[in-house]
């Protein structure tokens, strides 16, 4: 091995096979309102005169800059927006869970789902996840995205931070047994020239309405694409439980960073 910059991959082989989690990049289609409308988190709620956009998007950017914002957002204005956007799932996702990511939103987020609260982070630089399940219509009728962002505090950094959803959002759909969003850990207990000591840790997620069986499996990949070992475990989870594993694997002769 020529270095330890090592990859472990963490796969997890069900009883049944399982599709693999499926990411919807979710960059067209909305509709923008730099407004406050107290019902635009209702799905009958007629967004037809809004602006469409694209995300990333910033509407610091769609305004003049003027000296009497002052310099806590770059001299760029802030307030109150609301984004809406409609999607379809089909029936094929039934049972599965579904989940949005929004790696950043400045700032004061609140998300609705079909009318429903589903949570918000009111930090405006750190990715966000919220499951939509429990609203989530999967017979092919719309289903309706609603952010409201609270940039009114626009004095509230030393320089430009933007308004709005500006980083990546996607929509998410595993199998109800499925390895946790940002669930997998790896650490290296004990490092030698002759040998490196790896611990994979995976935490999972049975969201299934009865126990499932399964094997997870680590492989630890060298920079050449060679697996130099690999690890399975059987394993059982209950419904409705969380679980981590934990994976001992090894590689010999590594050339450490320093």
């Amino acid at each position: 091995m020529k270095r330890l910059c090592i990859f472990v991959a963490a796969a997890l082989l069900a009883s049944v096979a399982l599709a693999q989690r499926q990411e919807l990049l979710l960059d067209s289609g909305w509709r923008f309102s730099k407004s406050d409308p107290g019902a635009a988190m209702n799905p009958a709620f007629d967004d037809s005169g809004w602006r469409q956009v694209r995300v990333p998007h910033d509407w610091s950017m769609d305004e003049p800059f003027r000296a009497d914002y002052g310099s806590g957002n770059g001299y760029a204005a802030g307030g109150i927006a609301w984004y809406r956007r409609s999607f379809t799932v089909d029936t094929a996702q039934k049972g599965r869970v579904a989940r949005i990511t929004f790696d950043g939103i400045y700032d004061h987020a609140q998300v609705w789902l079909n009318g429903h609260y589903l949570g918000g982070r009111p930090y405006g630089y750190s990715s966000f996840q919220l499951e939509l399940t429990p609203y989530l219509k999967t017979d092919g009728t719309p289903n309706v995205l609603a952010v409201r962002v609270d940039h009114s505090r626009q004095t509230d950094s030393r320089y430009f931070t933007g308004s709005g959803i500006y980083r990546v959002a996607r929509l998410s759909v595993t199998h109800a047994l499925h390895i946790a969003p940002w669930g997998s850990y790896v650490t290296t207990p004990k490092v030698t020239t002759a040998q490196a000591e790896v611990k994979a840790d995976a935490e999972l997620i049975n969201a299934a309405t009865g126990a499932r069986q399964f094997s997870l499996r680590a492989e630890l990949i060298a920079p050449d694409g060679k697996v130099v070992a690999r690890r399975e475990t059987q394993a059982q989870l209950a419904a409705g439980k969380h679980r981590t594993l934990s994976q001992q694997l090894t590689a010999d002769t590594p050339q450490r960073w320093s």
